[in-house]
């Protein structure tokens, strides 16, 4: 499968929720067994540090026969992300180490005005 742009926007504050099925080129779900995810959010590309850091033991749920990869941010996490917009990208390792980018995009947060 080819890195396919998606842009995300979420609420400063809120719980923020997504699923994502990888799919090979004939529509059919991956087996997903064996593989971890994971996914940052920085400011740009080239920041230092991310904002935000998830993975399949922290966020990130992965239903390996389905394909299905579950991203869940609490409410408490977003309240830390300053609203504004980002950058973000979504991988998944197999057993041997290889790497996959299956997204990246933009992150947008709107800013949370009750407190």
């Amino acid at each position: 499968m080819a890195l396919s742009t998606f842009d995300m926007s979420a609420e400063q504050g809120s719980d923020f929720a997504t699923t994502i099925t990888y799919t090979n080129s004939s529509g059919v779900p991956v087996n997903l067994s064996g593989y971890t995810s994971r996914m940052q959010v920085r400011k740009f590309a080239g920041s230092a540090v991310p904002f935000l850091t998830l993975t399949n033991t922290s966020g990130m749920t992965i239903t390996a026969g389905t394909g299905v990869i579950d991203v869940a941010i609490t409410a408490a996490a977003m309240a830390k992300l300053p609203g504004g917009s980002y950058v973000y990208d979504l991988e998944i390792v197999d057993s041997s180490g290889e790497v996959t980018k299956l997204l990246a995009g933009k992150f947008d947060v709107e800013a949370e005005v009750t407190r």
